[in-house]
């Protein structure tokens, strides 16, 4: 269930964006099969900078979670609670370092088409990705993504995306729904960032589908096989470039902070 969630975290954060502007992106995901329908929802993304906040409404849970990039953080805000979790990417990015480029394909393929979306006119690319993971650790199994993005090259927004996004994987940080999932599945979290590279140097995708498949070996394999493909698509409804506050950014004075 939490790799579902974190892909249904990135996709949200995936339609979002050093003199910076601020950016802010709202979208809706419509999730089919499995658990992908129960984490269907809204999501405002704001990035400023070396940061980025991602508001999300899962059923009637909203949750954000911060990624700061400069001070390797990531923070998870859990409102109904008021508690704040706050994990080390340094500590993360140790783990992720030990995968490498051939453990993972992602690629990105024009397919000549094109189409409007929230007012932008957008290409459509065909997203491939195939990468090792393991739910318990040791049983091999493999995630495939596959699905058209529809990506706008000159968007409200676009360089800011882009230098962010770009920033974040040379540095080797992630851009992952939960710390502690990325360290037990460093393939498919480090396949996501390379995702988010290979996007932001095309430009801002408005619209993303991905198809989801869990295949492999054992017990696990085949309990996941049972649940079904799942897909999620991702459409972004509005882009504004406002300013935004840097408290926003930081956990509130009255939540509780715990580390991971």
């Amino acid at each position: 269930m939490r790799s579902y969630v974190a892909i249904a975290t990135v996709s949200t954060m995936l339609l979002a964006t050093c003199a910076y502007a601020d950016v802010t992106v709202t979208s809706t995901t419509v999730g089919k099969g499995g658990f992908a329908k129960a984490l269907s929802g809204d999501s405002t993304t704001h990035i400023k900078g070396g940061k980025m906040r991602t508001d999300s409404m899962i059923g009637d849970r909203k949750q954000s979670t911060i990624f700061d990039v400069d001070g390797q953080q990531m923070i998870v805000l859990d409102h109904d609670k008021k508690e704040a979790t706050v994990s080390d990417m340094k500590e993360v990015q140790a783990t992720l370092q030990k995968i490498t480029t051939d453990d993972m394909k992602v690629s990105l393929t024009a397919t000549g088409k094109s189409r409007e979306v929230a007012g932008q006119p957008c290409e459509e690319y065909e997203l491939k990705m195939s990468v090792p993971m393991s739910v318990d650790g040791s049983t091999p199994m493999a995630i495939t993504t596959t699905g058209p993005a529809c990506i706008v090259k000159d968007a409200p927004g676009a360089k800011d995306y882009g230098t962010f996004y770009v920033k974040a994987a040379e540095q080797g940080f992630i851009l992952f729904g939960d710390a502690r999932q990325a360290q037990r599945n460093p393939g498919h979290a480090r396949s996501m960032t390379e995702m988010y590279r290979q996007m932001a140097e095309l430009g801002v995708p408005y619209e993303l589908e991905m198809n989801i498949k869990i295949g492999g070996e054992g017990p696990i394999a085949a309990l996941m096989g049972k649940v079904g493909a799942m897909s999620f698509t991702t459409t972004v409804k509005s882009v504004t470039e406002d300013p935004l506050e840097d408290d926003l950014f930081t956990v509130p004075s009255d939540y509780k902070i715990k580390k991971n």
